[in-house]
């Protein structure tokens, strides 16, 4: 009762607690370290979810919604069964922290790959002075016509800082357009 009070925990997350509210009920008639220890893996589990679900500030945010569709099949794991044990809710909790493990992992991989294109886009333009010198120094010999001359001095040095800034200089992408 006083997690589902929280005024922090968002109407979607309040209205999951209170459906698992009906096993906690049902193990607390069979299970008496519920009521007993604070470090029950039933409190474990609903303390998980609830700091969790406080991150959050708006019901339509898709890691949110996301979060819920996972528990959700849990709640409903829980809830089946007619006589819970504390076994059930702490293989449950572990399932949650295996999820939000996976999730945080990704979003920091994401974030590494993020903080490289933005280190990468700070040398475009020092990549581009060096590209630009380099084939021009490459095509002074060549026979090349004035057009196709300015077109790999200029749009075609842009194309391979491109391949450079998304994918890394030493990318298979940005090699093939050297």
């Amino acid at each position: 009762d006083q997690i589902l009070a929280d005024p922090r925990l968002l109407p979607p997350l309040k209205a999951l607690l209170a459906r698992l509210q009906v096993a906690v009920v049902r193990l607390a008639r069979s299970d008496a370290n519920l009521l007993h220890k604070q470090d029950h893996p039933t409190w474990g589990l609903l303390n998980r979810v609830a700091a969790h679900g406080m991150a959050f500030e708006r019901a339509d945010d898709e890691r949110l919604q996301s979060f819920l569709r996972f528990i959700e099949g849990e709640v409903q794991g829980l809830i089946d069964v007619a006589v819970p044990s504390a076994a059930l809710f702490q293989q449950a909790l572990t399932r949650v922290e295996a999820h939000l493990s996976s999730q945080a992992q990704q979003r920091s991989e994401r974030s590494v790959q993020a903080l490289g294109a933005l280190e990468r886009e700070t040398l475009r333009e020092p990549w581009r002075k060096l590209l630009h010198e380099q084939l021009a120094d490459q095509t002074t010999e060549a026979p090349l016509g004035p057009k196709l001359r300015r077109f790999m001095n200029t749009a075609w040095v842009e194309v391979i800082v491109q391949a450079m800034v998304l994918h890394g200089r030493e990318s298979p992408q940005a090699m093939m357009r050297i």
